[in-house]
């Protein structure tokens, strides 16, 4: 971390600056890591992509947005729902 905070750091357009002032005395010189948070944002735009196909984008029209195929998206946009057939434990 920088010993003084620059309004043009990168981290300012994520966290903002009053975030950033913070960060940097409390850590000033130190090496910290980020985590990347790889399963919140697969997360997100799977939600962005189950909200567009909600509102009626085709998946042609998401495959070639987000350049995936139709399959891809089609499996993003799947409604889990429960299987109508019996659990063969399942006491009737």
């Amino acid at each position: 971390m920088p010993e003084h905070a620059a309004p043009g750091h990168w981290l300012v357009e994520h966290i903002g600056l009053d975030a950033f002032i913070k960060l940097c005395r409390y850590h000033s010189g130190e090496r910290i890591e980020l985590d990347r948070c790889a399963q919140a944002i697969r997360a997100a735009f799977e939600q962005q992509v189950a909200r567009e196909y909600a509102q009626g984008a085709s998946n042609g029209e998401l495959a070639l947005r987000y350049g995936y195929t139709e399959r891809g998206i089609r499996k993003r946009v799947e409604i889990r729902e429960p299987s109508p057939n019996f659990d063969l434990f399942d006491e009737l």
